[in-house]
């Protein structure tokens, strides 16, 4: 894979850490690794952990997929040809050698049986350092005699041991809330094929920039944070040599499919195991395009000689195409090249006695490919040796993680760079996972105009009950005018600003006073040629209420003695209602019988108030 830019480099760091290179400061913790290749189903790169007190130093191999932390026992090798096998199986631990060991009892391992099957260790509390400064005691250990599991192993997960009713914290989470800045890590295999012998490297809490090209995208955990991904496609491409030519149904002229895209499902990044678990059908493709067979008895493609050599020489690679799940945009192409697969089977390695009894350790490797059939999806898991060339950061605390391509150099062990993943909240507590159960995006903007609106709603309430309130106390509402002289009076009114208690009207123009009667009814002006009076009885009293703007309710109103201002048409008053018999005072009221006796007035006094103009009327009166 081409390098990136300095910008994609910035931005990926930056995505996946919030951190900053600290160089020999970082908080980020490279565990130690030896140049020394163990295994009996190829050559792996160790990492060196120190068990006990005393310490014991031992070579395990980091597990993406356990929480625990195994260890061969004394009883791993035998009687017979300890020195060798020990060495093989990267070092013994013995159990009353440490004095800090507490003892648990015999259970079974910690592993998916889909795929490693059973088996039982003996399990403990011991300490675990990876240098002097870095050590954690009353760690969950499993000491395991069995051959089954060759090398010893470190969990890299987070899910907590539970013996008895106490959950015991994982390595990794004891770390990431003592030492190192996060529930995190980075890992790739090594490859002893790529200049002298590239080791692997394993960062707690952080990565190391040296080691991978970065880019912009992440994947998320598997709900039991698990680094899962989706397989869209894998396609071969080979340059041979002029000698070289591969013997199957592909010639290597041009690209060939082995994974289809309608293919595309989900597989469980997990180092424990070496292979490549994939689909049946995707098998076939393997043996047709390179012409293998499958051995039932080991479950691999073993390969002789010839055939290895064949496919060594033809320069072939391998292009992975990622995805978060089957059918998503957010993918990544990684490439292998044949060196990856190109492994071999040696003493130790289960049932291999059997195809070849003349075998012992002494005798040469078995070289195969890789690559098991998964009886069904549960079984689909991308092993070890895909890491060999590729780089993995999970991240407990995003929830995510992503798969780069590796970069080898000669100096990879001395030349670090080492850059901490920094916490989302360095304020909270380190947590395994990330809340799955966050709302969406149209939950908070539902809630959000929910809120808005309830806001709205209070602060119109709030104001109406508070302006009324106060409308109330100063007096200024009214009820509208329900007839023709309950309008009239309304309007002539609005403009009288004279609030006495009981005033007589202003006489001005009038020689003779005009009260408000004893009946607490207006009355017309007592000069003009035939008075026209209200009735007192209050069997006419209406319902509606005439109150100048601005007047106090609870004050009496003067009626002005202006004659002209009382004109009106006797057809204006013929649009008179009935209205309903209710108490209201300071009031006009009339009804049926009312309106009769007005009309009545009005005939015999239409000099008056027939429709003449204002200054006539005026004369009349006086």
């Amino acid at each position: 894979m081409r390098p990136l830019s300095p910008t994609h480099y910035i931005a990926s760091i930056l995505l996946l850490s919030g951190g900053q290179v600290n160089g020999a400061q970082s908080s980020a913790v490279s565990v130690p690794v030896q140049m020394e290749w163990v295994g009996n189903d190829g050559s792996w790169s160790p990492v060196t952990i120190r068990i006990g007190n005393p310490p014991q130093w031992l070579n395990v191999l980091p597990s993406t997929a356990s929480q625990e932390t195994w260890v061969i026992g004394q009883d791993g090798c035998g009687e017979s040809g300890i020195s060798i096998c020990s060495a093989d199986r990267g070092g013994l631990f013995s159990v009353n050698g440490s004095s800090s060991w507490q003892s648990v009892g015999g259970y079974d391992l910690g592993l998916d049986t889909q795929i490693f099957g059973l088996g039982s260790g003996y399990y403990g509390y011991d300490t675990i350092a990876l240098s002097e400064n870095v050590s954690m005691p009353g760690q969950v250990i499993s000491v395991v005699n069995e051959t089954e599991y060759w090398l010893g192993l470190l969990g890299l997960g987070t899910k907590a041991s539970n013996f008895t009713n106490q959950n015991k914290p994982t390595f990794l989470s004891s770390l990431a809330n003592q030492t190192i800045p996060s529930l995190s890590y980075s890992y790739t295999a090594g490859a002893p094929y790529q200049l002298k012998q590239v080791p692997s490297s394993l960062v707690l809490g952080g990565m190391d920039l040296n080691r991978f090209y970065p880019h912009n995208t992440t994947f998320a955990l598997d709900p039991d944070q698990n680094p899962v991904v989706s397989i869209n496609q894998v396609t071969i491409a080979a340059s041979p040599g002029p000698t070289s030519s591969i013997s199957g149904s592909w010639s290597g002229a041009k690209p060939y499919t082995l994974f289809e895209p309608s293919e595309a499902d989900l597989f469980t990044i997990d180092s424990t195991t070496p292979f490549l678990w994939l689909p049946e059908a995707v098998c076939t493709r393997f043996e047709e395009a390179f012409d293998i067979v499958y051995n039932e008895h080991l479950q691999l493609y073993l390969l002789n000689t010839t055939q290895q050599q064949t496919l060594a020489n033809a320069n072939i690679s391998f292009t992975f195409d990622l995805a978060d799940y089957p059918g998503s945009s957010n993918s990544v192409s990684l490439q292998l090249s044949y060196n990856a697969f190109d492994l071999a089977l040696s003493y130790g390695y289960p049932g291999l006695d059997g195809v070849f009894p003349q075998m012992n350790a002494s005798s040469l490797s078995v070289p195969y490919l890789p690559v098991r059939k998964a009886a069904n999806s549960t079984q689909y898991t991308i092993g070890r040796m895909f890491l060999q060339e590729t780089y993995l950061i999970v991240d407990y605390q995003r929830n995510n993680f992503s798969v780069s391509q590796a970069k080898f150099a000669l100096d990879a062990i001395d030349n670090q760079a080492l850059m901490d993943i920094d916490p989302p909240d360095t304020n909270a507590p380190a947590t395994t996972s990330q809340s799955a159960q966050e709302l969406s995006d149209g939950a908070w903007i539902g809630i959000t105009i929910g809120v808005l609106i309830a806001l709205a709603v209070l602060t119109f309430l709030i104001c109406f009950f508070v302006f009324r309130r106060r409308a109330l106390q100063r007096g200024r509402l009214e009820q509208p005018p329900c007839t023709v002289i309950d309008r009239y009076f309304a309007r002539r009114f609005a403009n009288n600003k004279k609030h006495g208690l009981v005033a007589e009207m202003d006489n001005s123009k009038s020689e003779k006073p005009v009260e408000i009667g004893a009946g607490e009814f207006p009355e017309l002006p007592t000069d003009l040629q035939k008075a026209i009076e209200l009735p007192a009885s209050q069997k006419y009293r209406g319902n509606c209420v005439v109150i100048p703007l601005g007047h106090d309710p609870q004050m009496p109103i003067e009626l002005p003695s202006d004659v002209a201002s009382f004109r009106t048409s006797k057809a204006s008053l013929e649009e008179i209602s009935p209205v309903s018999p209710e108490l209201s005072d300071y009031s006009v009221r009339e009804s049926a019988h009312n309106r009769s006796w007005l009309q009545q007035s009005i005939e015999s006094t239409s000099p008056i108030l027939s429709p003449v103009g204002l200054e006539d009327g005026a004369s009349k009166a006086s």
